[in-house]
């Protein structure tokens, strides 16, 4: 979007809701604050800039404020009238691998997310790098929003050709009906892919039947329709995986995105005792008061 547009229609929207934070998002590209600062620098109805960042180190995140290079420019860097707050619009990863022995249909049926070690890996990097950035590492950073809750089912269905005649899968099931990875490449990650079918904190598998644990064959339109994404299929949470006892391997990595949320950096409980106090020295003095005015009053 062009800095005209920007500034067009972010002044709209202040004008409609002048109470409401207005902002934009990015992908992870520095090379926006090094090559238009000055056009950033011309947008005042922002009021933040959105990030999509999807890097597992805190290296990586770390250039997103502080890089600093002949092409590339971090947040935290930019001139004073581009300076704003940072939201990460998108910080997630996903819990899956694939049998990297594989290729082709193969290495998308492989798709799997029952390895722990996987789900482990990724809550520690929610702990390392959501850590940093809502404990206040970067002064700019605002915290971030999880991607995602779900898988994104739909982006299964360029897969079809794999299911046709595989015999692992009933006649007539197509890839509307199944788990199946996307053509992922590998990537500095736990599970070394991305794949755009595991990004879930929750799991999904398209067309499970809850009653038989096996896909629908055909897909029955009696089923959910999505026109949209020419879908006919339930949209069943996966049993094996969500709905166990222990919450399954991606509880996991829910668990530590759970207490990133509720986490409490010293500032902000330091702001807060000392709220606590206020109150509670408002209240003796209040007591004070009180008890000055009955020995004001004298003992009848």
């Amino acid at each position: 979007m062009a800095a005209a547009e920007m500034r067009a229609i972010s002044a709209d929207i202040k004008a409609m809701a002048p109470d409401k934070l207005v902002g934009v998002a990015f992908h992870d590209d520095e090379t926006f604050g090094r090559q238009a600062s000055a056009q950033m620098s011309n947008v005042p109805n922002l009021d933040f800039w959105g990030v999509n960042v999807f890097q597992a180190t805190e290296g990586g995140v770390a250039n997103v404020f502080e890089a600093n290079t002949a092409d590339k420019l971090g947040y935290q860097l930019l001139p004073p009238a581009a300076l704003k707050p940072v939201i990460f619009t998108e910080y997630g990863i996903p819990q899956t691998e694939h049998d990297e022995t594989l290729t082709g249909c193969d290495n998308y049926l492989s798709i799997s997310d029952a390895d722990p070690i996987v789900s482990q890996g990724v809550a520690q990097i929610i702990h390392d790098v959501g850590g940093d950035l809502i404990a206040g590492k970067w002064s700019i950073g605002a915290g971030m929003v999880y991607f995602q809750l779900t898988d994104e089912f739909f982006k299964q269905e360029g897969n079809a050709t794999c299911i046709q005649d595989n015999p692992r899968f009933p006649a007539g099931a197509d890839s509307s009906c199944v788990w199946i990875g996307t053509s992922a490449p590998t990537v500095p990650w736990p599970g070394r892919r991305w794949d755009e079918a595991g990004f879930g904190l929750y799991a999904v598998k398209r067309g499970i039947n809850p009653g038989t644990g096996q896909p629908e064959p055909d897909c029955a339109s009696n089923f959910d329709y999505l026109p949209q994404f020419k879908y006919f299929g339930p949209l069943t949470p996966d049993r094996l995986v969500d709905a166990r006892a222990d919450g399954g391997n991606r509880a996991t990595a829910r668990d530590a995105l759970r207490t990133l949320y509720s986490y409490q950096p010293q500032r902000r409980a330091a702001a807060q005792l000392a709220r606590e106090q206020a109150k509670a020295a408002a209240r003796l003095e209040k007591i004070d008061q009180g008890f000055d005015r009955l020995l004001e009053r004298g003992t009848p």
